[in-house]
């Protein structure tokens, strides 16, 4: 885990904003249900072999609560990140 830790990635916001963007282009949705006060929630799946990166990810995302959960399901990972107000200011383009 400690490969993971020094990579700028994880410092710079601007960074990291284009590198979430790539994950989900490759292999993710976005999720909105139909009801009236239901947040939509960003998914993104990976090889189970990736269970670090997934992990790291969630720790970098996690500021004050939990904000997403690791799903196993047969050789994947899901990754689901309920959207807050962190991921609306730093996905906006300047």
């Amino acid at each position: 885990m400690t490969i993971y830790n020094n990579l700028a990635i994880y410092k710079n916001k601007d960074l990291l904003g284009s590198y979430l963007a790539g994950l989900w282009e490759g292999d993710g949705h976005i999720k909105i249900n139909k009801c009236r006060n239901c947040r939509p929630s960003f998914h993104i799946t990976f090889n189970i072999l990736d269970n670090v990166l997934a992990q790291r990810l969630l720790d970098v995302l996690t500021v004050y609560k939990i904000v997403g959960t690791l799903t196993y399901k047969r050789k994947c990972l899901r990754f689901e990140y309920i959207f807050n107000r962190w991921v609306k200011r730093y996905s906006k383009p300047n």
